[in-house]
C-alpha cells in the first residue's frame, strides 16, 4: 500500500464520517421536533377529552 493511497482513503473516510455526522444531527433535530409535536398533540387530545366528558355529563342527566 502506498502512502498516497492511504492518505486518499483517510480523506474519503473523513468525508464520509462528516456526512454521517450531518445526517445524525439532522435526524436528532427532527426527533426533537417530533417530540414537541407529540406533546402538543397529547395536550390537545387531553383538552378535547375533557370537553367530551363535560358535554357528555351535561346531557347525561
Amino acid at each position: 500500500i502506498k502512502y498516497d493511497d492511504v492518505c486518499e482513503r483517510i480523506r474519503i473516510a473523513t468525508h464520509q464520517l462528516e456526512h454521517v455526522q450531518i445526517v445524525l444531527e439532522e435526524t436528532s433535530r427532527r426527533c426533537e421536533q417530533l417530540e414537541k409535536e407529540k406533546s402538543e398533540i397529547n395536550a390537545q387530545s387531553e383538552y378535547l377529552s375533557q370537553n367530551v366528558l363535560n358535554v357528555t355529563s351535561k346531557y347525561k342527566d
